[in-house]
This record gives C-alpha cells, structure tokens and sequence, in this order.
C-alpha cells in the first residue's frame, strides 16, 4: 500500500477554480511543455493551450513533431 504526504506539496488556499489555475501557472506545477521564442521560454500546460485554442488543440491531436517534442518554438519575429 502507498501513503501519500501533502506536508511538502505547495498547494493553493484559494477555493476558486481560476485562482487555482493561476497558482499553477505562476508555479508551472505540473507544466507538461515549453513554448519557446528568441528571448523567452514559457512553461506551460498542454491541455490547457488545447481547451484555449484550435491550433494547438489540432497540434497535440495530430501526428505533428510538436505533439511528441517537449516544446514549441516561435520563429516569427514581431
């Protein structure tokens, strides 16, 4: 049998459900993929970019390099 301790897992108080989202996202728990520009990289939550928009969501579904890559680059410039 496993017992699990949540003594050392961060954990929101927040009782609502977008602040626990964002206490994901400010913490990246759980980030599954980076999106990746010239200057910055993003954590972020492969689901969530899905549930957000149709390319990403097509992106993940589809037999794309991305879908098995662990992060996504911009290449466009401004």
């Amino acid at each position: 049998m496993l017992y699990l301790s949540t003594a050392s897992v961060p954990y929101p108080e927040e009782k609502y459900l977008q602040d626990a989202l964002m206490f994901m996202y400010d913490d990246a728990i759980l980030s599954d993929m980076e999106l990746r520009t010239s200057t910055k990289t993003f954590r972020v939550h492969k689901n969530i970019l899905s549930a957000r928009s149709p390319v990403f969501s097509a992106m993940f579904q589809a037999d794309m390099k991305e879908n098995a890559m662990k992060y996504v680059r911009n290449n466009r410039s401004g």
